[in-house]
């Protein structure tokens, strides 16, 4: 077995990986939207979501107490004196980038959950910074990311967790990228994230030939 990254897919597109640098670079918004019984995509992809405890009083008694971070940065407009009355309320926040996920190595668990999926080939990733700085000076190249002396990317592994978190005790919890549900964790995933341009949305993935790629990947089989 490998201690590099490893990407599982059918055998067509590793072919075309190896041989000419093609791939394919996905979207969060693209993964909540996916199915693959279950597996693989996670409607939650991106997202964090916050419960609040009951809250009645005075919209001022909201503000001044330290128990409802979220709840104080997302309600507004109300007058200090104006009646609010929160129940069992959440919110739902996500977040879209440019995404390349593969599996943080490869062995059997891995290589089992992904052939449940009908992954029948796998490619390793022996040089993951130049990978990640091969795509990401690409989608800088055609603004699709913040622009910067250098390409910017974050490689890192997928953590698997709750997203949920009591929005009355704890501040707002950005939405991270990095985080599953527990019951992907047979992928031991890790990726690569590309910080999207903000005035550049929706995202929609991209299909690239990086020939630059091509050294960066060898066959697992």
């Amino acid at each position: 077995m490998t201690n590099n990254p490893a990407k599982f897919m059918n055998k067509r597109y590793a072919d075309a990986l190896l041989n000419v640098g093609s791939i394919r670079i996905g979207t969060l918004e693209d993964f909540r939207q996916l199915e693959h019984g279950g597996l693989i995509s996670d409607p939650m992809e991106g997202a964090v979501v916050g419960t609040i405890a009951n809250f009645n009083g005075a919209f001022r008694e909201l503000e001044s107490s330290n128990s409802y971070g979220w709840a104080k940065n997302s309600i507004r407009g109300f007058s200090p004196d104006q009646h609010i009355e929160i129940v069992d309320s959440s919110y739902f926040r996500t977040v879209d980038h440019y995404v390349f996920c593969a599996s943080r190595t490869l062995s059997r668990q891995t290589r089992g959950a992904a052939e449940a999926t009908g992954y029948d080939a796998c490619v390793e990733i022996i040089d993951p910074m130049r990978f990640g700085y091969v795509i990401s000076n690409r989608l800088r190249q055609e603004g699709l990311v913040p622009h910067s002396i250098r390409p910017l990317f974050k490689f890192d592994a997928v953590r698997y967790q709750t997203r949920e978190f009591d929005a009355s005790q704890a501040p707002c919890h950005p939405p991270d990228p990095y985080i599953k549900r527990q019951q992907f964790s047979s992928q031991e995933e890790v990726r690569w994230v590309f910080p999207s341009s903000p005035r550049r949305r929706p995202l929609n993935p991209i299909n690239y030939v990086l020939p630059e790629l091509i050294s960066c990947c060898a066959r697992a089989y």
